[in-house]
This record gives structure tokens, sequence and C-alpha cells, in this order.
């Protein structure tokens, strides 16, 4: 093998073409690293923008429905021929038995009326200081129970006098395990005293209506997304992070927007490290539900 020549004792023709491959060559490295920066960039910006549509969209498309079953309890609560049946004592009824045929009917019309205008909710309780859910008659569906035997339960003791919603996770929040419904309450209060409550209705409602929003807010394999209330609790996600254990999504979400919503922000986008993964990570609140939309892109 010959020795190579030290460039000293190379042509002039060699060194006028190595010359020239520099000239050429550096350039186009130098603009070749500036294209792939910049796909890079565009890339990340195209999947920020993608990933803010959808987590605005599905925002949207949740509060929709939330509002829609908020009204119903406000409906519901605020029905004068429910407010009088609940502050019916309970002495008439026992005194009368076809009066709480004639009460229950009559709670019955409304909730029915309610239900055919919100298909989202599969069911409705009633737990009444006063009224039919006060005594012990044969109600075999338990639409109405009385209030005093839930008052040591957890769901009470996290409720307040505050007029608005409550909403709570699938769980034995109310002596039965449903893993496909959530809750949410509302109080019933004293009309002679607005500061009393005379009892609460819990509207039951499947998970599937929230979990199909966050199927399509998962615009790529990467993408995960779920719905957490005031309480940091879960309600839903996303197919793609049904497997994934949640407090680690749950810890990225409050990373982004604390679960208090005191920064009064509505929606933030924020670049995380969890691990081994980097997180491009946004969180929005869902307007009267107390709850956030969390999309969580790895």
């Amino acid at each position: 093998m010959k020795p190579v020549k030290p460039i000293s004792d190379w042509s002039i023709r060699s060194k006028l073409f190595l010359v020239f491959l520099g000239v050429v060559l550096v350039p186009f490295s130098v603009y070749s690293l500036i294209v792939l920066y910049q796909s890079e960039r565009d890339m990340q910006e195209f999947g920020a923008y993608s990933a803010t549509q959808s987590l605005r969209q599905s925002g949207q498309f949740i509060s929709s429905r939330v509002e829609t079953i908020k009204r119903a309890l406000d409906y519901f609560t605020l029905d004068t021929t429910v407010r009088e049946i609940s502050n019916t004592a309970p002495l008439v009824y026992s005194n009368n038995v076809m009066q709480w045929n004639i009460d229950a009917q009559a709670l019955r019309r409304v909730r029915f009326a309610l239900s055919q205008n919100n298909p989202d909710i599969i069911g409705f309780t009633v737990y009444m200081e006063r009224g039919p859910g006060s005594v012990d008659l044969a109600d075999e569906s338990q639409e109405f129970r009385p209030l005093a035997p839930e008052l040591a339960r957890p769901w009470y003791q996290r409720t307040t006098s505050r007029n608005r919603a409550f909403w709570f996770p699938p769980g034995e929040w109310f002596g039965n395990a449903e893993p496909a419904v959530f809750h949410a309450l509302r109080r019933i209060p004293d009309d002679q005293n607005l500061q009393n409550i005379i009892g609460w209705v819990r509207a039951d409602i499947p998970v599937a209506i929230i979990e199909d929003i966050l199927d399509k807010a998962a615009f790529s394999a990467a993408t995960e997304a779920l719905v957490i209330n005031s309480q940091g609790e879960i309600i839903a996600r996303s197919r793609t992070s049904r497997s994934r254990p949640g407090g680690q999504l749950r810890s990225l979400a409050d990373m982004v927007l604390p679960v208090d919503g005191r920064s009064g922000e509505t929606g933030v986008w924020k670049d995380l490290d969890a691990g081994d993964t980097k997180w491009l990570a946004g969180a929005q609140t869902i307007a009267g539900a107390k709850t956030f939309n969390s999309i969580i892109s790895g």
C-alpha cells in the first residue's frame, strides 16, 4: 500500500479540486442541518397546534355535555312540584299511603321529562329529609331514599351547602360499584330557608359519553387524555391512556394546571420531563363542572 502524500506534495489540480469540494460541501452541509432543524421545529409546532385544537374542541364538547346535565339538575331542584313534595312531612304519608303514591308519581313525571330531554342521564336518585323518600314504604326502584343514613357516607362529607353541582368519579360512593358510571349531585334547598338542605338529587351518567370525546381528542398513538374533577380524581380517560397508571397522568396534569384552578387560566401548555419521557402537556378548565380536561402528549 502506497503511503498517502502530504497535501503540500499534491498537484495544483488536486488542491483546486479539494478547495472546490470544500466550497460546495460545507455550505450544503450547513444548509442540510438548517433544513433538518427547521423541519423538526415545524413538526413540533404542527403537533402543538394539533394538540391545542384538540384540547380546545374536546373541552367545548365536554362542557356542552356537562352543562346539559347541570341544567337538568337545576331544573329538578327548582321545580315547584319537587320543592312542595320535598317539604311534605313524613307523618302525612304514615296517615295516608295513597298520598305517597300520588307524590311519588308526580316526582317521576318530572324525572321522566328530564330523562327524555337528557339521554346522557341514565338514572336519577333523590335523597330526602322529608317527602316520599323519608318514610319506609316499598320502593323497589330505590328512586327515593331517606337522607339520614347518607349523612355519614363519604359523598355527603365532601359536599357543602354551596348551590352548585358536585361531581363524583366511578366507584363505591353510593353503596355500589359501577365502573362505567360517574355521578353529579345537586342539593334541594328549603324554600323557607335557602341555607337549609332538605334533600339531594343524584344523576348517573355513563363514562362512555366522555370517553368517546377523549378518544377523538387523542389525535395520535402518543396522545393521552383524561378528565379530572376538582378533588383530583380521574373521571374518564382516553383509550390510549387506560393501560397507564392514572397517578402519573394525574401528576402531569397537576403540574400544568393545579386542580384547584386558582390560577384562573383556561388553557395552558408546558414542556415536562417525567422519567425518560418528555411530554408536551396541556390542561383546560371545563366550564361549570369544576373539572379539568387534560390532554397529555408524549
